[in-house]
Order: structure tokens, then C-alpha cells, then sequence
């Protein structure tokens, strides 16, 4: 049987294991930490956090150099400056795998930092990065057709950095437990783009093409294909967005822009929908079962053949100031 405490809580309490006496054996077998203790290795572990730090802050920058797919140490890197490469924890890319991974011969890093890299045009088609920190990197109209990020991070905020994808092709790209705070993503070929767990905070998707035909049209054809699920996506940016027949599952879409989006057809169930931008929205025939929209005003929102639960009703009902008596009903029954 294990201790049911944390190494940390018997560091911060002296009572964590019960009635044990300090530094005795304990019934799980395990020699109980008193603060002192707990304290003195917290001091050593912040110690060589700071050496690191400072390590890596002496470290030359790279000469501005351009590999054969367009990877560039470039401007971006000096625009977040030494202080963001002091934060950096997890350890630089080297140019041999930045050349292997331009030249098709590397498909999966993990665990790098590529912070401040310029993809412009580059080619990252299939590739595979975990636990890998991009934020700065610009993959303008770089090609990431069925590239995947596992646990990555694409934001940070000291100093504020985010990443830019404007015109970049995402066909078939894969987002899991990302941090996509404030990324450009507009007018990007989107066909597939599937983000589930992401973070993704005023994740600017405007004009975006999740079809098959042109960059930002957004008509009605059917043959649309996004995935986003289980996704933090506050103030988002869907303007012109053509997501007909779309996933947009249990998502957190508190006061996410929708102006001129398309969304006929889509699967919106669970959703937080609420106090969004509205206008010229298409919701017809949607899928609204267990959304919270609290501001969805029927009279400038298209939703003929939209699906709800009974309760759900009342809400659609508020802007219209409509006094619903359900005393009636309960009296019936």
C-alpha cells in the first residue's frame, strides 16, 4: 500500500503523516519530512534553477542563417531578447536537427525549444513535436499538413509572445493539450484542423478555410471539417469562418467573435456560448443540446431546425422578453 500524501505535504506539515514522530519510519514504510528538511532541499533545487538560468542567459545568440526549408535564426529571436532566453527551461534545438527535420529525415522532436524560429515557408508536412516550446515562431504560409503537437506550448507572457500561422496550410493538423493563446490563424487552410484539451485564449481563426475550396470563403458547402473539443477558447475570432457541419464540443466560447460565421449543421453540444458576437450568424440546423448561450437573440440569429432540450427553450425566449408560466405545469401535474 502507498503513502496516500505527497512528498510535498510532508515537507509543509509536520502533522501529514499522522502521529508519526519526526525523520521515524512510518507504517508506509517511509522516513516522515519535517519542514527544515522540506525547506533545505526546496533551497538547493531553486539554486540550480538560477545557474541554469544564468547559463543559458551567457550563451551566444546563433548567427542569423537561413537552412534549405527557409529555418532561421532570425529577428524574432533578438525581439524577444535574452531576458525570454533566460526562461527557457527546456533545452534550444540544435541546426543538425533543424537541417534533418527541413530535409524530411526527422519526423518527431520532443521535449525542445524552438522559441523565436522563423518557418516562413517552410515544410514541416507529417512531423511530430511533444512537449516542445514554439512561442514567438512564425510558420507564415508554411506548410504543416498533418503535422502533430502533443502538450506544446505556443504563448508566453513574459515577455508576451505568440505564435503566427496567418496563411499557413493545417490541413489535417492535430492540436492535443496545447497552449494557443493570442495565435494567428487567419485566413489559414484549415481543412481537419482538430484541437482537443488546447488552451487557446483570443485564438484569432478569422477567414480561416475549413473547406476544401478557397482560403476564407464561406459559402455553404458541406464539405467543411474542423474538430475542436474540450477547448478554452474565450474571445476567439471565427469571423467569415465557414465551419458547416463542424465540432465544436464542450468548448468555452465566452465572448468568441462569430460575425459572418457559418455554422449551419455544426455540433455545438455542451458549449459555452455565451455573450457572443452574433452578428449574421448561420446556425441552421446546429446541434445546441447542453449549450449556455444566455444572449442567442433569434431574431438576428439564423436557427430554423436547430436542436435543444425543453429548458433550453426559456433561454431562447429571453431576448424576446416572452413571460413564460410554468407554474400552469407544475399545477397540471
Amino acid at each position: 500500500m502507498a503513502c496516500p500524501k505527497s512528498l510535498n505535504e510532508c515537507w509543509r506539515s509536520s502533522a501529514a503523516c499522522g502521529d508519526v514522530p519526526a525523520n521515524q519510519p512510518c507504517r508506509f514504510g517511509g522516513l516522515k519530512q519535517v519542514n527544515a528538511h522540506g525547506a533545505k532541499l526546496l533551497k538547493q533545487t531553486s539554486k540550480r534553477h538560477v545557474d541554469r538560468r544564468e547559463q543559458i542567459r551567457r550563451t551566444r545568440i546563433p548567427p542569423r542563417s537561413r537552412g534549405r526549408a527557409g529555418l532561421l535564426w532570425s529577428a524574432p529571436f533578438k525581439r524577444l531578447g535574452l531576458a525570454n532566453m533566460a526562461r527557457l527551461a527546456k533545452p534550444r534545438v540544435s541546426q543538425k536537427d533543424l537541417a534533418a527535420l527541413a530535409n524530411g529525415r526527422l519526423l518527431t522532436i520532443a521535449d525542445r525549444s524552438f522559441a523565436g524560429l522563423d518557418f516562413v515557408d517552410g515544410d514541416l508536412e507529417g512531423a511530430s513535436f511533444e512537449e516542445c516550446d514554439f512561442a514567438g515562431a512564425i510558420f507564415r504560409n508554411a506548410n504543416l499538413t498533418e503535422t502533430r503537437f502533443a502538450g506544446c506550448s505556443f504563448f508566453t507572457a513574459e515577455p508576451e509572445a505568440s505564435c503566427d500561422f496567418t496563411f499557413a496550410t493545417l490541413r489535417d493538423a492535430a492540436f492535443q493539450q496545447c497552449d494557443l493563446t493570442a495565435a494567428q490563424m487567419s485566413r489559414s487552410r484549415a481543412y481537419g484542423l482538430r484541437l482537443v484539451g488546447c488552451n487557446a485564449g483570443g485564438l484569432d481563426l478569422s477567414q480561416a478555410d475549413f473547406g476544401l475550396g478557397v482560403a476564407g470563403r464561406n459559402d455553404e458547402s458541406p464539405f467543411a471539417s474542423a474538430t475542436f473539443e474540450d477547448c478554452n477558447m474565450p474571445w476567439a475570432n471565427f469571423t467569415g469562418a465557414n465551419l458547416n457541419g463542424c465540432t465544436l464540443a464542450k468548448c468555452r466560447l465566452v465572448e468568441a467573435v462569430f460575425t459572418e460565421a457559418n455554422l449551419s449543421g455544426a455540433d455545438l453540444r455542451e458549449s459555452n456560448l455565451s455573450n457572443i458576437v452574433t452578428r449574421n450568424l448561420r446556425l441552421t440546423g446546429a446541434d445546441l443540446r447542453g449549450a449556455v448561450f444566455a444572449n442567442l437573440d433569434p431574431r438576428s440569429v439564423a436557427l430554423e431546425r436547430v436542436r435543444i432540450h425543453p429548458e433550453q427553450a426559456l433561454m431562447l425566449l429571453q431576448p424576446l422578453q416572452v413571460d413564460v408560466d410554468t407554474s400552469a405545469a407544475t399545477d397540471t401535474e
